[in-house]
C-alpha cells in the first residue's frame, strides 16, 4: 500500500482532481501500460511483464487439444477445409476503435481487480493498494502503479502548461503585430 499527494508535486496548479485518480487507475491506457512493465515473479527466473506471465498461464492445455481433435473433430475439419479460422484472423480490420482479444480483456481485468485506490478528500492523499498471492509482486505492482500515476499527472500538467504557453505566445504575436502597425 502506498500513499501519495500528487497535487503537491507541481504546486496547486489546476490539473486532474484527486477524485479522478481511481478512474485513471482503472482506465485502459493506464492498465495496458502497467501490465506491460517488467515484474519479478516467484516462479520466474528473469523479469517479465504481468501480461506475458498471465498469458503463459493461459496457454491451451493438452486437454483442449484432445477435445479439439476428438469431440470437435467434425467442426475442426470443416473449419480447416472452408478456411473459417483464417477468415476470422484476416478479417481484423482497423475501424479506429480499440479491439482487444478475450485473453487481453481477462489480463486487464485481473490487473484492475488487483489494484485499488482511495482518496482522502480532506488532504487529497491518494492511497494505492494491491492484493495478490505474491507479496513481492504486490509491492512492485503498487510501486509501478504509483510511479505511472505520477508520470500521467506530470505529463498532463506539462501538456496544460504548454497549451497555455502556446496561447499566450499567439496573443503576444498578435499584439506585437498590432503594436508595430500602430507605430508605423
Amino acid at each position: 500500500m502506498a500513499g501519495i499527494n500528487i497535487g503537491g508535486l507541481m504546486g496547486n496548479a489546476s490539473g486532474i482532481p484527486s477524485e479522478l485518480y481511481p478512474q485513471v487507475l482503472g482506465s485502459y491506457p493506464f492498465l495496458n501500460e502497467l501490465v506491460h512493465q517488467p515484474f519479478h515473479f516467484e516462479k520466474s527466473v528473469k523479469p517479465c511483464s504481468f501480461y506475458d506471465y498471465r498469458m503463459a498461464d493461459s496457454l491451451p492445455s493438452v486437454g483442449g487439444t484432445i477435445l479439439k481433435y476428438t469431440i470437435r473433430l467434425p467442426w475442426t475439419l470443416k473449419n480447416a477445409i472452408t478456411g473459417d479460422d483464417k477468415k476470422k484472423s484476416s478479417d481484423n480490420i482497423n475501424y479506429g476503435v480499440l479491439n482487444l482479444t478475450d485473453k487481453e480483456v481477462v489480463v486487464l481485468k485481473q490487473a484492475q481487480q488487483m489494484l485499488t485506490a482511495a482518496v482522502d478528500k480532506k488532504s487529497g492523499l491518494v492511497s494505492v493498494s494491491a492484493e495478490a498471492g505474491e507479496p513481492v509482486l504486490v509491492a512492485q505492482f503498487v510501486q509501478k502503479a504509483v510511479d505511472l500515476l505520477q508520470k500521467y499527472v506530470i505529463d498532463y500538467k506539462t501538456q496544460q502548461a504548454r497549451q497555455h504557453l502556446d496561447f499566450v505566445q499567439q496573443r503576444f504575436d498578435e499584439i506585437k503585430v498590432e503594436y508595430e502597425a500602430s507605430q508605423k
